[in-house]
């Protein structure tokens, strides 16, 4: 049975990687919430699956043209199944050529337009090709096929917040959040927007779960002494600001530590590049697929 684990990342943050490095896929900081698939719903000859099992072995050796030939191979022994060229996109993605990924992801979409993990993995590519409006018309597409999309919800509710649309935000955020309720991301960017619609103490308490599952986001902090501040309680926002700064030294110049800093736009700068630098250092390692017989 072939399976895999489609992450959707998204920076949520900084540079937490996708590839097994870039920082490192086990300690990813700003992961779209996880969705695991069966794609045994795809009927495949044994040949056709031995040699995409090959393949997916050679990508987690990281020998992406050899698994990409496997792939065309495999495709041109199932001309008809949209898997071959699905896989190959994730290994041109890995290689961080988003332009070909793009490619074989509208290769396999022609075989199967409702292939719902394609279209979720076009988005990421067209973020990556810096077509924000278009990768959102994707994601848009997977939350008609699958509603629970936990990773879809994710990133146009981020796409809301960036845009003012907060109390959209929140209702993507929490959709998300009710597929994948332990997403310290999720929970830290839901924090953010209940700051913007004016209830800063819910904001804590999203800020605070967030930090129970991981505790080494600096943005995390930094939300939280926002929320705090906002609460009249100045100690506590300096605390988890100077905490944030230890993470990160980049902390301390986002104008966010002083007590008459307003909001996050400095912030928000850097975590709009750091959004950048992620999807093309990572995100195709979160998309990396797992066989299972």
């Amino acid at each position: 049975m072939l399976r895999f684990l489609l992450f959707a990342i998204l920076f949520f943050h900084g540079a937490s990687a996708l590839a097994q490095g870039g920082p490192s896929p086990e300690t990813v900081k700003g992961n779209a919430p996880p969705l695991e698939r069966d794609l045994s719903r795809f009927k495949l000859p044994p040949q056709t699956k031995s040699l995409l099992a090959k393949g997916l072995d050679l990508l987690d050796k990281t020998e992406y043209y050899q698994a990409i030939a496997l792939f065309e191979k495999a495709h041109q022994q199932s001309p008809q199944s949209p898997v071959p060229a699905f896989l190959m996109g994730l290994a041109y993605g890995q290689l961080r050529q988003p332009t070909n990924a793009a490619v074989q992801f509208n290769r396999a979409l022609k075989l199967q337009p409702d292939f719902e993990e394609a279209v979720f993995a076009r988005g990421l590519v067209r973020l990556e090709n810096n077509k924000p409006s278009r990768a959102m018309e994707d994601f848009e597409e997977v939350l008609k096929i699958n509603p629970q999309h936990a990773g879809a919800a994710y990133y146009r509710g981020f796409d809301h917040y960036e845009h003012g649309r907060y109390q959209e935000a929140l209702t993507d955020f929490n959709a998300s959040l009710k597929s994948a309720p332990e997403n310290s991301t999720t929970l830290c960017w839901r924090g953010f927007a209940l700051r913007k619609l004016g209830k800063p103490r819910e904001a804590i308490t999203d800020f605070d779960a967030s930090l129970k599952l991981d505790a080494l986001e600096p943005q995390t902090w930094v939300g939280r002494g926002l929320a705090k501040r906002e609460c009249g309680d100045e100690e506590g926002a300096q605390k988890d600001f100077q905490r944030a700064i230890e993470i990160d030294p980049n902390y301390a110049n986002l104008g966010v530590i002083s007590p008459t800093a307003q909001g996050l736009r400095g912030f928000l700068i850097y975590g709009l590049f750091a959004l950048v630098f992620f999807f093309g250092v990572a995100a195709f390692y979160l998309l990396k697929p797992i066989l299972k017989k």
